[in-house]
């Protein structure tokens, strides 16, 4: 399962989110959901400095504006599990969100970048082409983007997007791993730097920043 997010900032720290849109992608059912959040509490209890970090949220990063949504707030974390607990696999993008996830979860939440870095080029750069027609959205309105955002920005502001992209990558990884048992890793939780792995198994280094290139791109789409 792959899980994205759209998210508001909270009082307590940078890292206090306040998730507005949830997407999830069942690769095993093929189904994929996104749920809109009602907001936790007024905006004016907001302090001016998460107030500011939310405007540019909704000007720059992802359109949506802080009274969307009709799903409670409260009921996130029920949400969350009800979705999750079927599956044996939980993908987010980025330590951050998967260590958010994670605690919120209680249990383990994997870094799909991690993926990444144990694919040779080619399976990237196949990768990089179907993510990058993947452009199907969520009817969230993410509508009150500033005028100077660039529509493909604007296209990977939506987490259901994100969600079906890194879809991709999973699905992908495991036909690999499916036709080569050597390539076989052992993804850690989010409380670990990287997936490890196990010995004997293959990991493609590329000594040319260059030839990262298709993988930042994924990145780049994944956001």
């Amino acid at each position: 399962m792959t899980v994205a997010f759209d998210a508001f900032q909270g009082n307590a720290c940078a890292r206090d989110y306040i998730i507005k849109c949830l997407a999830v992608v069942d690769l095993t059912k093929n189904l994929a959901q996104q749920f809109d959040f009602a907001p936790p509490f007024d905006w004016n209890l907001l302090t001016a400095k998460s107030r500011r970090q939310n405007n540019f949220l909704t000007n720059k990063v992802h359109g949506l504006a802080w009274y969307d949504g009709d799903i409670p707030h409260a009921c996130l974390t029920k949400v969350l599990k009800e979705k999750t607990d079927g599956v044996n696999m939980i993908y987010a993008k980025g330590d951050e969100n998967t260590k958010f996830l994670q605690n919120l979860l209680g249990r383990p939440v994997y870094n799909l970048e991690t993926l990444l870095t144990h694919m040779p080029k080619d399976k990237v750069s196949e990768i990089s082409t179907k993510t990058g027609v993947i452009t199907q959205r969520c009817a969230a309105n993410h509508d009150h983007f500033d005028w100077t955002v660039s529509a493909t920005s604007r296209a990977n502001g939506c987490c259901f997007t994100r969600a079906l992209r890194m879809a991709v990558v999973v699905r992908e990884y495991n036909r690999m791993i499916s036709t080569n048992q050597k390539l076989t890793i052992n993804p850690q939780p989010a409380s670990t730097s990287a997936a490890r792995m196990p010995a004997g198994s293959e990991v493609y280094e590329e000594d040319d920043d260059e030839d990262d290139g298709d993988k930042n791109r994924v990145l780049d789409l994944l956001r």
